[in-house]
């Protein structure tokens, strides 16, 4: 599974959990980290993907095959990849209004989101799996405002095989010598 492929699908599950949220979150954003967008912080509340890195894992599998009927050979690798997603959420938080949702919540429901079975499943069918979730941290900055705004993360990782194929021409032709024996 390629990159962009994997970021779609990631993507769109997010989107999915945000527009199955309770009615408290209301329209929520959803960016990719680190894009060309407008300067500042958003407004309303988003939520950040970012992928982290690719850790591959144990030995490629190696395959050779019959390509095409002329002769053409294939070489396969598959690789199991364990790729981590940094999945963050921003929301301004009123200090004086406790029923007003927080970031934190906001990022606990897409976390819990992705540990629904019937989620799972669905993403085991397209290929990937969540293979685990790590702690969810919340820190804070200051804001333009100057007030502290918390900005939690979690780092979800994802299980998918990534595949490379390439063609071989076949040999036509091959010529033999002999060589003499050496006593």
């Amino acid at each position: 599974m390629l990159d962009s492929q994997l970021i779609i699908l990631i993507s769109g599950e997010i989107l999915k959990a945000l527009q199955m949220g309770f009615p408290a979150f209301g329209p929520t954003e959803i960016a990719q980290k680190a894009q060309p967008t407008n300067e500042g912080v958003p407004s309303d509340p988003t939520v950040f993907f970012e992928k982290l890195f690719d850790l591959p894992r144990h030995w490629p599998i190696i395959g050779f095959q019959k390509s095409t009927p002329e002769v053409d050979f294939s070489e396969s690798a598959k690789q199991l990849y364990e790729t981590t997603f940094q999945i963050s959420a921003l929301r301004w938080q009123d200090p004086e209004s406790l029923v007003v949702y927080t970031a934190s919540d906001l990022l606990n429901y897409v976390y819990m989101y992705f540990q629904l079975k019937s989620v799972r499943d669905g993403l085991i069918k397209q290929g990937v799996n969540v293979l685990k979730v790590n702690e969810i941290r919340n820190p804070y900055f200051q804001n333009d405002r100057h007030q502290f705004e918390a900005h939690p993360s979690v780092d979800i990782v994802f299980t998918h095989m990534r595949t490379m194929e390439i063609l071989i021409p076949a040999i036509t032709s091959a010529t033999g010598e002999s060589y003499p024996l050496v006593e």
